[in-house]
């Protein structure tokens, strides 16, 4: 049952085993035996010399079944190929131990048997690989393949030797400092920190720039992984901006700075513009850059004369006109004669701004005492004086006649005569040794037409009027007060101490007014006994502040003729404003008040104020009289255990009876049989019944029926029997 192909290719022998495949590598020449010990299996041997066999094996005895009794084991030499077949690392747990021949017997058990490498399983360990070798699966290392080991963080791992290896030790430290290293169970993160970019394998720090390329900076705001473009920054001209008209774009390419380079000759404001003429405006047209000058404009001040700019000064000045003269602000054509002096007139060319004379030109000076008029060389208009004309009053005199003045008709240069103001010569009010009018209110008659009077401290003084001069006439003697001549000023009477002279009015005599005040006093008396309420008024004896300090007009306690308050104590408003109550034994007893003026305009009803009446009983209670603490009422109330209008009924005032059974019971109250509640048993048994009367007295007078007369004891026996409410 056993067969076997040989084939010899490349110094190795390959032996096919129908039941089983074992690959076996051989050095050139070796043999492929095959036996069967104990029948349990196919033992398949080879030898070769020590270290001269296929890497990995140098003599290999592969067995189906291992240590099986055909096997034998003795101890040699180490391996001269260290790694076998199955892992390539030598010495793991599938070896055997060494025999004592020289060269090695590992035996090995084919587990999965192949034809081809599809019919091996791809090993699931991604460090090794598994090929069919000899007719059997072989597993092989693999180099370089990526892997995990397992532990986190210290990757990438990849396969050396058929082993899992890590790239580095486990730990997320990448050496920079400008990364924050942390894991997350599976990788490491490296955040770049603030401040800082990572460019490369390398930290920069923020603004910094590239060596050589100052547009290119680290600016963790915009990218923290790679260069970031400086905003303004420039490396040609062309990449700086256009201001403005003056302005240039240079660029500092050193720096990337763009600089501000002004245009030679432009100009960016009117300051910048000046053509050194005082007589232009310089302005800057900002669009373009360009200076422009606008000669200055001047307006003749009058039609006689044009302005032109003064380039000293640059200021306009006013030149005149040929043919022109300009005085006193007026302009006049040569020649023009002056308005005002017909021997002057205008002369442009001698003295444009002033008059010039015109001696010899013959004129008038409005003057009748003169004649031949002529203009002299000072440019005044004269003539000849005529004799006897007058000009002013000074050449007229009075021709010795009194009272009268000489006086110039200045129009026709003759003297007239007229009379003399205030002259006079007779008459009551004329003072004839000086030909004058007596002042107005100088005396002129003895009779009295009036008289003033004044106070000159306490003393009354009075002075007359008699008629007076009225100062224009020299013989009216006037009646008139205006201009009445006033008498000396005579003391008719003193005031007496504890008052002042107090004055009237013109032509009323002073009074002799009470000193004091009535400054809290109103309705009384104030300092120095003088009046404060209305009674002063008739008796003249009122303060002089008593109508400032306690004047009325309206008010139960006003005065109002008198405009003052009526005097304190005055009874005043209805006679009872105020009630108050009380309790005499049994009787209840009522007063009623009334108000009091205390020196206001209103009545006071105050409790202090009240003026009270009498006390009058109103009531004699049965029971007991009650009155309140204040006085503000008094009331009587049925004894306890009373059948007081409960005849027929449980008492209103106590644990007592007041029906027909109560006294079988022994329940009556004590005044069943005064209260007749025998009799009332039934409504109207007696005479003094409510019987048609609740509500209010009874048919007889004598008892009530209503609400009240439990609380005042005047209730009829019968009021319950006959229905009325308790």
């Amino acid at each position: 049952m056993l067969q076997r192909r040989a084939e010899i290719a490349n110094g190795r022998t390959t032996c096919r085993i129908l039941s089983a495949c074992v690959a076996l590598a051989l050095v050139a020449g070796a043999g492929c035996s095959a036996n069967a010990p104990g029948g349990s299996g196919v033992y398949v041997a080879a030898t070769d010399t020590a270290g001269q066999g296929f890497p990995g094996l140098d003599g290999l005895v592969f067995d189906i079944q291992p240590s099986d009794a055909g096997d034998t084991a003795a101890p040699d030499v180490p391996d001269a190929l260290p790694a076998d077949v199955s892992t390539g690392i030598d010495d793991d747990a599938r070896d055997v131990a060494d025999d004592a021949t020289a060269a090695d017997a590992v035996v090995l058990a084919c587990q999965n048997t192949c034809e081809i490498d599809d019919d091996c399983n791809v090993a699931a360990d991604p460090c090794t690989a598994s090929v069919c070798q000899f007719g059997c699966c072989q597993v092989t290392p693999t180099v370089g393949a990526p892997c995990d080991d397992g532990v986190p963080c210290n990757g990438p791992d990849a396969c050396k030797n058929g082993v899992c290896t890590p790239a580095q030790p486990a730990g997320c430290d990448d050496g920079l400092a400008c990364t924050f290293d942390t894991c997350d169970g599976e990788k490491c993160h490296h955040t770049v920190v603030d401040g800082y970019c990572h460019i490369g394998s390398t930290c920069v720090e923020a603004t910094a720039s590239i060596p050589g390329d100052p547009c290119k900076i680290c600016d963790p705001s915009q990218d923290q992984e790679s260069w970031s473009k400086l905003p303004g920054c420039c490396k040609v001209d062309a990449d700086c901006p256009i201001l403005g008209a003056c302005d240039k774009p240079t660029c500092d390419a050193t720096q990337g700075k763009c600089l501000i380079v002004k245009v030679p000759g432009c100009c960016k404001g009117d300051s910048d513009c000046d053509d050194g003429d005082l007589c232009t405006t310089d302005s800057c047209d900002l669009a373009s850059g360009n200076c422009a000058s606008t000669a200055i404009s001047c307006a003749g001040p009058s039609t006689c004369q044009i302005a032109a700019c003064d380039s000293a000064d640059g200021q306009c000045k006013a030149q005149l006109l040929t043919g022109w003269c300009f005085i006193d602000g007026q302009c006049y054509s040569t020649t023009e004669p002056n308005p005002a002096n017909p021997c002057q007139i205008c002369v442009d060319g001698n003295a444009p701004t002033s008059w010039s004379p015109t001696p010899g030109t013959f004129c008038t000076d409005n003057n009748p005492c003169t004649f031949s008029d002529i203009c002299t060389s000072a440019g005044v208009c004269k003539g000849t004086a005529q004799p006897g004309c007058c000009q002013t009053d000074a050449d007229c005199s009075n021709s010795g006649i009194a009272c009268k003045v000489g006086q110039c008709n200045t129009g026709v240069g003759l003297c007239s005569l007229s009379d003399k103001p205030g002259c006079c010569t007779a008459g009551v009010c004329c003072d004839v040794a000086n030909q004058a009018i007596l002042p107005a209110g100088t005396a002129c008659g003895t009779s009295v037409i009036g008289s003033d009077y004044q106070c000159s401290g306490n003393d009354i003084q009075k002075h007359d009027f008699s008629p007076g001069c009225n100062g224009t006439s020299p013989t009216v003697c006037a009646s008139s007060l205006s201009t009445a001549a006033a008498g000396p000023w005579a003391t008719i009477n003193t005031c007496p101490a504890g008052t002042q002279c107090t004055p009237q009015g013109s032509g009323v005599m002073p009074v002799c007014q009470m000193l004091g005040s009535c400054a809290g006093a109103c309705g009384g008396a104030g300092t120095y006994g003088c009046g404060c309420s209305a009674d002063c008024v008739a008796n003249g004896t009122c303060c002089p502040d008593a109508t400032g300090a306690c004047g009325c007009s309206a008010g139960t306690c006003c005065d109002v003729s008198a405009g003052l308050v009526l005097a304190t104590g005055t009874p005043c408003g209805a006679n009872d404003a105020a009630t108050q109550w009380q309790c005499a034994g049994n009787d209840v007893q009522k007063r009623v008040g009334q108000g009091k003026c205390m020196g206001a305009a209103d009545c006071s009803t105050a409790a202090a104020d009240v003026i009270w009446s009498g006390w009058q009983t109103t009531q004699t209670c049965t029971g007991t009289c009650t009155a309140a603490a204040d006085g503000s009422s008094a009331t009587c109330s049925a004894p306890a255990g009373s059948c007081l209008g409960s005849c027929g009924q449980q008492s209103n005032f106590g644990p007592c009876s007041c029906t027909v059974g109560c006294k079988a019971a022994g329940t009556c109250c004590a005044d069943y049989d005064a209260r007749g509640c025998d009799a009332a048993q039934y409504c109207g048994s007696q005479g003094n019944t409510c019987a048609g009367a609740c509500g209010g007295l009874s048919n007889s007078g004598a008892c009530y029926c209503d609400d009240l007369c439990n609380t005042y004891g005047d209730c009829c026996p019968d009021k319950f029997i006959c229905g009325c409410s308790p």
